[in-house]
Order: structure tokens, then sequence, then C-alpha cells
């Protein structure tokens, strides 16, 4: 017979887990071009989003490349399609420290600087 969730039970306590359940979805979208349709070093970025988020708060996954789409208001509303990849984690509330949220902003600040973008979306 399965057992029921007490109420108020901390998930990590009733899944038997040794690490705090992460409860905060953070989700970066990692250009594969520049704003000027430019392609980018994909793969090394891909890994230091891996490694910020890994870091910050002990784990992370990249899915395969996506289709997006973005409007650049800045050029008259042109449509710029790439083939984002998508990290994405789940953090411990108590690991979103002013700390941590300081690495990860400067972080996506320095993809968005020296990727050239336009917009970052996270």
């Amino acid at each position: 017979m399965p057992t029921r969730r007490k109420r108020g039970l901390k998930a990590e306590i009733w899944l038997g887990a040794t690490q705090p359940t992460g409860t905060v979805p953070i989700v970066l979208f990692v250009p594969s071009q520049d704003r000027d349709g430019r392609d980018i070093d994909h793969d090394y970025w891909v890994t230091r989003a891996l490694e910020t988020l890994g870091t910050l708060f002990r784990c992370a996954t990249a899915y395969p490349r996506a289709r997006g789409v973005w409007r650049d208001d800045q050029r008259e509303g042109a449509l710029r399609y790439e083939e984002p990849t998508v990290v994405t984690c789940y953090a411990d509330p108590a690991a979103l420290t002013d700390t941590a949220r300081s690495r990860l902003r400067a972080f996506l600040h320095r993809l968005g600087r020296e990727t050239n973008q336009g917009e970052s979306a996270s």
C-alpha cells in the first residue's frame, strides 16, 4: 500500500535524501549565435553555465538544443532564430544567498556581453 506524504514534512525527509531538496527552478537559455547571427562557441558557454549552476546550487542539467526566436526591437523588430540550449537546476532556497545571486548575475552579464546578445533570458 502506498504511503502518503505527511503535511509539513520536508521532501528530503520523506524521500530519504541525504541533501536538501532543491525547490526553486532556475532556467538559463544559452544562445547559439550572437546578435548579428554569427555562431558563438556554444559548447564553451554551455559548460560555463553547467559549472556555474553546479558550483552554486549543487547540480545542473543541459537539454539538447532547442529552436527559439526573439524579436530585436532595436533593429526594427527583426526576428532572430537560433538553437539555444536550456540549462536548468532546482536550487535549495537556502542556497540562494546574496553571494550566489550575485555570482549568477555576474555570469549572466558576462555571457550576454561576451556573446554580443541583444537580450538574455533566464
